[in-house]
């Protein structure tokens, strides 16, 4: 199966992870990405506007990525995602 058609991801325990890719935005066919105990990523890259069907967005215990996500400046990047779970 080609990443593009990848439906759902879940990241979880990745501390050493300081960012997710730009080409985030390529998994065009996703719907439900999960974050997780993540502390170093701080931020979705720019790309997650392309990500038109998304459905659910999970993320939990990723203090700082929670703060960028909740942010008044990108809350109108998030607009298109029906759920958002911020724990």
């Amino acid at each position: 199966m080609p990443l593009h058609s990848l439906r759902s991801l879940h990241l979880g325990y990745c501390g050493s992870i300081p960012q997710l890719p730009e080409r985030l935005g390529g998994l065009t066919a996703l719907t439900e990405p999960s974050i997780w105990n993540c502390g170093g990523i701080k931020f979705l890259p720019e790309s997650i506007q392309q990500l038109t069907n998304l459905l659910i967005l999970d993320i939990a215990a990723c203090p700082e990525l929670k703060l960028w996500c909740t942010a008044d400046e990108n809350v109108m990047k998030l607009a298109h995602i029906k759920r958002k779970r911020f724990w």
